[in-house]
């Protein structure tokens, strides 16, 4: 069975057909109304605080509050120790964090139940225990800020991948792949392949590179351009230009490890490289997790104004 229409439900909520759907639903931006050939109702992910759509989607540019409030300590105490509805009562969450804590627990329980009736429990198991590494990550960034510590450079990155959900959203995504995603899949992934390194830290330092002034304006951890900059003692214009070398030099490895014969079926790495793809779309003119209205043409684009076929 193919876990994706149960990853979409959980996420987006249930459809209704067009004719409960309600009169055509006006844009914001155009004020064109627009056809309703489907309408989800429920609460919309992207109506939750932005931590808690982080938790599915990836590392949030979070605000100081992230590191110093008991979200982060809570929820990820709770994943860590327990991984049960036993934490829904538990002292270190708020209502709030509550929330969040559970919505993660039923969204892989739904797919754990689907997976294990196929005799597939092996993956539920590997994205949980990369989702609990990802977390791990958050626990190293949040030290870090707490005592104002700036890492090496290569000890940052080391780090930073990993909390930019690497593994995490990669296993994840291998769940909705339906029969294709076999236990070679998922230990393929777990070898720590350089090709997931080489995307990701394309995906953080662009970030970071977008990203990192109105972070450290705000309080946040030390980014790859702090980072940098300390351990080699170069202006930040400098070391922008490094970065972006680097990032040019991942993208020559991603190739090449794409071109050359893999026992991987290209629609597995294609999941991948589709997010070094995003990120250099998503972070081309700002930070949209901060401001959405940098995402407001591609929006446009896609939706009011499309190109005709």
């Amino acid at each position: 069975m193919d876990c994706l229409p149960k990853i979409r439900k959980i996420l987006i909520g249930p459809t209704v057909p067009a004719c409960h759907a309600g009169p055509p639903a006006k844009c914001a931006w155009s004020g064109r109304h627009l056809p309703r050939s489907e309408a989800r109702h429920g609460p919309s992910m992207w109506a939750v605080p932005g931590t808690a759509r982080h938790a599915f989607l990836g590392r949030p540019n979070g605000p100081t509050h992230i590191y110093t409030t008991g979200l982060h300590t809570g929820v990820s105490h709770a994943l860590l120790h327990k991984w049960d509805d036993s934490c829904s009562d538990d002292q270190w969450l708020s209502d709030y964090t509550k929330i969040i804590y559970i919505a993660l627990l039923h969204f892989y329980d739904e797919i754990s139940n689907d997976v294990t009736k196929e005799g597939r429990s092996y993956r539920i198991s590997c994205a949980k225990d990369m989702f609990k590494e990802y977390v791990r990550a958050y626990h190293v960034e949040a030290e870090w800020f707490n005592q104002s510590y700036v890492p090496s450079f290569e000890e940052y990155l080391s780090n930073a991948i990993i909390s930019a959900a690497c593994y995490a959203i990669t296993s994840t995504t291998f769940l909705g792949m339906g029969e294709m995603a076999g236990i070679n899949m998922f230990e393929w992934l777990q070898s720590r392949p350089k090709l997931v390194k080489d995307v990701y830290t394309i995906g953080r330092l662009k970030d970071d590179i977008i990203t990192h002034e109105f972070e450290q304006k705000r309080g946040h951890v030390a980014s790859a351009v702090e980072c940098y900059m300390k351990q080699y003692g170069i202006s930040k214009q400098e070391t922008v230009e490094k970065l972006k070398v680097m990032m040019e030099d991942r993208w020559k490895d991603v190739n090449e490890e794409c071109l050359k014969p893999t026992a991987i079926p290209l629609q597995f790495l294609l999941q991948v490289v589709n997010v070094a793809r995003l990120a250099e779309v998503w972070y081309k003119d700002g930070d949209p997790l901060t401001f959405p209205e940098y995402l407001k043409g591609y929006i446009t684009q896609l939706f009011i104004d499309p190109i005709p076929i």
